[in-house]
Order: C-alpha cells, then sequence, then structure tokens
C-alpha cells in the first residue's frame, strides 16, 4: 500500500505543465458549470412556466363554463387571482437571472456575475417558500370546493 507521500510525488511526476490553469482556463470552467446550472434553472422555470399555464387556462374553462353559478365563477377567479402575484414574480426573477449577460458589461469579475445570479434565485426562491406557506393550502381548499361543486352539484342538479 503506497502512503500519502508516494501518491504525491507521483501525482507531481505524472502532471505535465499544461496541466495547470491560468485565469482563461480557469474562467472558461466557471462560466461552463454556470452555464450548466442556469439550464437547470430554465427546466425549472419552463416546467413551471407550463404549470401556471395550465392551472390558469383550467381556471378559465371554468368561469366561461359555469359564469352562471356565481359560486364557481368568483371560487375561480379567486384562484386565479392568487397565483398572478406568484408568476409575475417568477418571470421577473428568472428573466433577469437568465438574461443577465447583458449585465456583463457593467460586472466586471465572474464572481460578481456568479453572486448577482446568485442572489437573484436566492431572492425568488425566499419570496416563492413564503408565498407557497399560504398558496397551497389556500388553492388546495379552492380545488376541494370547486371539484365538489361541479362534480356534486352541477352534476346533481341536472339530474333533477
Amino acid at each position: 500500500m503506497k502512503t500519502l507521500d508516494e501518491f504525491k510525488n507521483q501525482w507531481k511526476d505524472t502532471r505535465s505543465e499544461s496541466a495547470e490553469y491560468d485565469a482563461e482556463s480557469i474562467k472558461k470552467i466557471v462560466k461552463e458549470q454556470a452555464k450548466k446550472n442556469l439550464s437547470k434553472v430554465m427546466q425549472y422555470f419552463w416546467a413551471s412556466f407550463v404549470y401556471q399555464i395550465i392551472v390558469y387556462s383550467c381556471l378559465v374553462h371554468v368561469m366561461v363554463r359555469y359564469f352562471q353559478n356565481t359560486e364557481i365563477f368568483l371560487m375561480s377567479l379567486l384562484g386565479v387571482a392568487l397565483l398572478i402575484p406568484f408568476t409575475i414574480m417568477l418571470i421577473k426573477k428568472f428573466k433577469r437571472a437568465g438574461f443577465a449577460r447583458a449585465k456583463d458589461q457593467q460586472i466586471t469579475s465572474l464572481q460578481a456575475h456568479i453572486a448577482f445570479q446568485r442572489n437573484e434565485l436566492e431572492s425568488f426562491f425566499r419570496f416563492k417558500k413564503w408565498y407557497e406557506l399560504f398558496l397551497v393550502p389556500i388553492s388546495s381548499a379552492l380545488g376541494v370546493v370547486i371539484t365538489f361543486n361541479l362534480l356534486f352539484r352541477v352534476a346533481f342538479c341536472r339530474t333533477l
């Protein structure tokens, strides 16, 4: 079994001069990793955005279809009103984080650029955590009540 010093010496012997990193290569590595992480963030954005569109379309469909039933219409309208602030923040924060390249001329270092993106994402997820603390129970209750009204009250009234 080799000792740590033997491994260290072997590593020094096998390491070539080209393996050393200069400022440009480090910058390139960091940019590649930032791009990879930004890609994951954008995947979340698009998945969340498509989900928001599906929820909006379902609620608007219920509002249009059951316009005469005031209770169902108002609950659907409340559901849409609850989701609007989240959607606005989602678009704002991810637009700033995703298109921060335009601000690269103002940001002098790569570290400042990454810190900027991290702060943007952190502020969005902080907002998301507190917003969803209230949104999830209320929207779940609205979903249950709307579904109950649609499946039982409306269907039951039609059969009479």
